[in-house]
């Protein structure tokens, strides 16, 4: 036995034994790389048997258990080294890699299939699935090498478009627009309606003056892999545009599925009916009699020449092209604007602050202890000067207490007795809309000598 050992021992050191190793088959599925370590989105389109093609790269390798070198008589490769036969088994699986049971079990052939297409076709869209692809060569014995690759499997259909607005409908009619408000503070989340086919999203904004006129582009997001929600926020150039900009729009949504295939287009109108107060000014406009001057903050103020008083406080001017100009009283009555019986309020709003809104003005009279409301019967409603739908409003004081002639004060304005020369009075002005309101005060005082 000793003697056995000891030839075998020295067999081995005379001769360097080989052993070849053939590696694993390298492929590709729809022109993507498969393994256990990651997903793969392996997607049927259309009709046609060559969406889904099965691809080899085959790799002739030798490897040596040896420490040794290989002699300069050896073939390399050896002839049958390369592999002549395959077999491809596809496994159900999980988000989670397992194996489940055999989809396809296929036999040992010459050549792989070129397209897995017609073997996919009974798969279930959305389902995960393990290709296992073995090779082996006409070695003897032969040796085998095998690869898996895990997938997700997905057949689209055509995609939808849907979609509404913090979940509520928006009327394809472009006569019937929904209304919303768009406020500083407010945000419309854009709801998905989409089939789960739609993959990629587009929303368009287009502009028109009128509900049914002429609508224009202003804003495209492109196809985006992700379905946007803000509204008011959309991703990219012009994204903000409904934050900005009043009146009609149509709201249109397309999609693609992962084919690149496109859904009808949704559409949806919007009237967007109020922003934010950007700026706002308001002005008290008055004018001496033809025969008269008034001198204010030492500026001499010409006859029959119209000066304001503004609500701003700007820097005050005396003539010239900005013309006569003087800060408006908002804190002491002693120190009360002085107007003839013919002034005027004039509100200019700007910037974004959309045309409708409401004015309420709330006139006191100063009785030498206390103010007294001069409004009709209920002092906290106010006067309710309109809904206003132009960006310069003017309202005449003396239509102000024209509310009701049960009003004791009716008419209060153009009356010397219920409004004699030196009466002060406390103007407020409300003014609102669906986002903000402001409030001003002025304090006047008659001066009917001097002013008209």
């Amino acid at each position: 036995m000793k003697l056995f050992s000891l030839l075998f021992l020295l067999l081995i050191s005379c001769f360097k034994i080989h052993a070849i190793i053939v590696p694993p088959p390298i492929y590709q599925v729809q022109g993507k790389n498969l393994d256990m370590v990651h997903i793969e989105s392996i997607v049927k389109c259309g009709v046609p048997n060559t969406f889904i093609p099965l691809t080899m790269d085959i790799l002739y390798d030798m490897m040596l258990e040896s420490s040794g070198e290989i002699t300069p008589n050896t073939t390399y490769p050896p002839p049958c080294v390369g592999y002549t036969e395959y077999q491809l088994t596809i496994y159900n699986s999980t988000l989670t890699f397992t194996q489940g049971t055999a989809y396809y079990s296929g036999l040992w052939t010459a050549n792989l299939p070129s397209y897995l297409d017609a073997i996919l076709a009974s798969a279930v869209s959305g389902n995960y699935y393990i290709i296992k692809l073995s090779a082996r060569n006409s070695c003897s014995p032969a040796t085998t090498a095998s690869t898996s690759g895990h997938f997700q499997y997905f057949k689209p259909i055509t995609p939808t478009a849907g979609f509404n607005v913090s979940g509520s409908a928006v009327p394809a009619t472009c006569s019937i627009p929904r209304d919303i408000t768009v406020c500083s503070s407010t945000s419309f989340t854009l709801n998905n309606l989409s089939n789960s086919s739609a993959m990629e999203f587009q929303i368009e904004i287009l502009s028109s003056p009128t509900a049914c006129g002429t609508y224009v582009p202003v804003y495209s997001s492109g196809y985006l892999s992700s379905f946007p929600t803000d509204l008011l926020n959309l991703p990219g150039t012009g994204g903000t545009w409904l934050q900005t900009h009043a009146g009609y729009f149509q709201v249109r949504l397309t999609t693609k599925n992962l084919c690149g295939e496109s859904s009808s287009t949704q559409s949806g109108y919007l009237r967007v009916v109020n922003y934010s107060l950007a700026s706002l000014d308001i002005m008290t406009k008055t004018r001496p009699h033809k025969d008269q001057t008034i001198t204010i903050n030492s500026c001499v103020v010409p006859q029959s020449t119209q000066f304001n008083y503004n609500y701003a406080d700007t820097v005050t001017t005396c003539g010239g092209a900005p013309g006569y100009n003087f800060n408006m009283q908002h804190y002491n009555y002693l120190s009360a604007n002085e107007i003839g019986r013919s002034a005027r309020i004039y509100i200019e709003t700007k910037g974004l602050f959309e045309r409708n809104y409401t004015v309420i003005i709330f006139v006191d009279k100063w009785t030498g202890s206390t103010w007294q409301p001069m409004n009709y019967a209920d002092p906290i409603t106010g006067i309710i000067a309109g809904d206003i739908s132009y960006n310069t409003t003017v309202i005449a004081y003396k239509e102000l207490l024209d509310d009701n002639i049960s009003n004791p004060y009716y008419g209060a304005f153009k009356n010397p007795l219920l409004t004699p020369d030196g009466t002060i009075m406390r103007i407020t002005t409300n003014i609102m809309n669906g986002c903000d309101s402001f409030m001003n005060v002025e304090y006047i005082k008659m001066n009917t000598v001097k002013l008209k």
